[in-house]
């Protein structure tokens, strides 16, 4: 299990948390409307069409990730996470989607000030 801390050495997430929220997010109101509201902000973008790559930093699951690919279907739809477990779970969720597929790197890795983030990667290929 991930165990990443703060400066003053509390746990910053319980990476144990990531199965349960995996199994809530596509049947509870609150994450459902989050979606509504960030396809809502989308639509607003003029020529959204021409957005060709998208990051997501903190993707947990990859709900919103996928979610942004439905609605930017052109782009490239990057997630960044700093728990492993969260994108594995990313990974099984993209599984199940026709023509998309997930994966993550450690090489390479995202960095963002001083930590560095695992990513996953949606697209179609």
């Amino acid at each position: 299990m991930s165990d990443l801390r703060t400066t003053d050495q509390r746990p910053t997430y319980n990476a144990e948390n990531f199965e349960a929220l995996f199994a809530a997010e596509d049947r509870h109101f609150w994450f459902r409307s989050r979606n509504r509201c960030i396809a809502a902000a989308l639509r607003l973008i003029p020529d959204r069409d021409s957005i060709m790559d998208v990051i997501e930093h903190g993707c947990g699951t990859g709900f919103v990730l996928a979610e942004l690919q439905r609605l930017l279907p052109r782009a490239r739809v990057t997630g960044a996470d700093l728990f492993a477990e969260g994108l594995t779970l990313a990974r099984r969720r993209f599984a199940g989607l026709s023509g998309l597929g997930i994966r993550s790197r450690r090489r390479g890795a995202v960095r963002w000030g001083h930590r560095r983030y695992a990513h996953a990667e949606g697209g179609t290929w």
